[in-house]
């Protein structure tokens, strides 16, 4: 028998500190969990210790229940780092069997490791904010 995962809340896809704020803003005013997701080419330049703070920041600044996770790519080291950092979400898009061990890593320390990445809101354009919340809420 398959368990089934829990739905994701709304991800939204942060690359700074700014963007991060606002996706926290927005989802204390609305009172919403938000997943704020780290994408690939960030998460090879900053690493993800940089993220999993950038992400608690945000959290400590608002009211907001949020969620760290990362696009690994195919990065298993970039990955690996992630799970020990307790990032929630871990996307690694590298072979089977890779993907198969941290998978079952992430489920031991109860993170889960995805293959694709899900729909998500990249905080870019003229208004973020107005952008996040319309996010949120169809969510």
């Amino acid at each position: 028998m398959t368990q089934s995962r829990p739905p994701l809340p709304p991800v939204i896809a942060v690359t700074s500190p700014t963007a991060a704020r606002i996706a926290a803003h927005c989802a204390a005013e609305l009172a919403r969990q938000a997943l704020l997701l780290c994408p690939q080419e960030a998460a090879a330049f900053g690493g993800p210790s940089w993220y999993r703070e950038l992400v608690d920041a945000a959290a400590r600044q608002s009211s907001a229940q949020l969620f760290a996770g990362l696009d690994a790519g195919g990065d298993a080291g970039l990955a690996l780092e992630a799970l020990h950092l307790r990032l929630d979400v871990v996307i690694f898009s590298g072979p089977e069997g890779t993907t198969e061990r941290l998978r079952r890593l992430g489920e031991s320390l109860g993170q889960q490791v995805l293959t694709d990445m899900p729909a998500a809101l990249h905080l870019t354009g003229r208004d973020p904010e107005a952008a996040c919340r319309a996010w949120l809420e169809r969510s």
